[in-house]
């Protein structure tokens, strides 16, 4: 099997202070093939970088829902009351919304 190095990337992980040790480094050695160092990598969807602080990727999750919420905003008007209802009970779901009512519920004596 080839490794295309165009197509590849590759992202080395680890504490700050060890990342201090390889900022040197632009590339590795894969397989014979040199591959480029990025400083986050999408894996199966979520994004990684050097420190694994989730940062990046909370990034583009916030990104990704803003642009969807805007979209919903320029059909909003030609959809019905239930159909909107629908979408916004598919945007939050229940398992997010019932720990809270749980929680408030056990303060309150209930």
């Amino acid at each position: 099997m080839a490794l295309n190095p165009e197509k590849s990337s590759a992202v080395l992980l680890g504490t700050a202070q060890r990342a201090s040790s390889y900022s040197s480094l632009r590339c590795v050695d894969v397989a014979g093939t040199p591959v480029q160092l990025v400083n986050n990598i999408k894996v199966l969807g979520v994004t990684l970088d050097t420190s694994l602080t989730m940062w990046e990727h909370t990034k583009r999750v916030s990104q990704s829902c803003f642009y969807h919420i805007r979209a919903f905003c320029h059909i909003r008007a030609v959809l019905d009351k239930s159909t909107a209802a629908d979408i916004a009970a598919a945007w939050f779901p229940v398992d997010l919304i019932m720990p809270t009512q749980f929680f408030t519920a056990r303060r309150r004596g209930a």
